[in-house]
């Protein structure tokens, strides 16, 4: 097993339940970010997006080593011990697959940030987004 040490294995399953739904929601909420104060912050505004996705692929990898580890994960996204539990029901099932999906698009995704910033300077709308 590539985690021998139990301290890391505990740390690592406690930190671990947070890796996909900040997969998900980091480059949403930079996204809402930058439509909503896009004008406000001005030209530099695409930072907010490259940072929401590198910290997602970051977590991504991280995420994606946790697999290759410890095999397919299963994440309940909303507890079971809410009121809603018998009705709202959501998990993520993460298998291989899925993480190397992730890696993938988020890789690509940032890279396109980064390379289209210079291309989309020239553009009157850049701060609008």
């Amino acid at each position: 097993m590539l985690l021998e040490n139990s301290e890391t294995l505990l740390w690592m399953k406690m930190i671990f339940s947070y890796y996909p739904p900040l997969i998900i929601l980091a480059p949403l909420l930079a996204g809402l970010i930058t439509g909503a104060f896009g004008e406000l912050i001005g030209k530099r505004v695409y930072r907010i997006c490259v940072l929401a996705h590198v910290v997602a692929f970051g977590l991504a990898l991280c995420l994606f080593y946790e697999i290759i580890a410890r095999g397919p994960q299963i994440f309940d996204v909303f507890p079971r011990t809410t009121q809603w539990s018998g009705i709202l029901q959501f998990r993520l099932y993460i298998d291989r697959l899925a993480a190397v999906m992730m890696v993938h698009i988020l890789a690509i995704s940032t890279l396109i940030h980064l390379f289209s910033r210079n291309y989309m300077e020239q553009e009157r709308g850049f701060a609008r987004v």
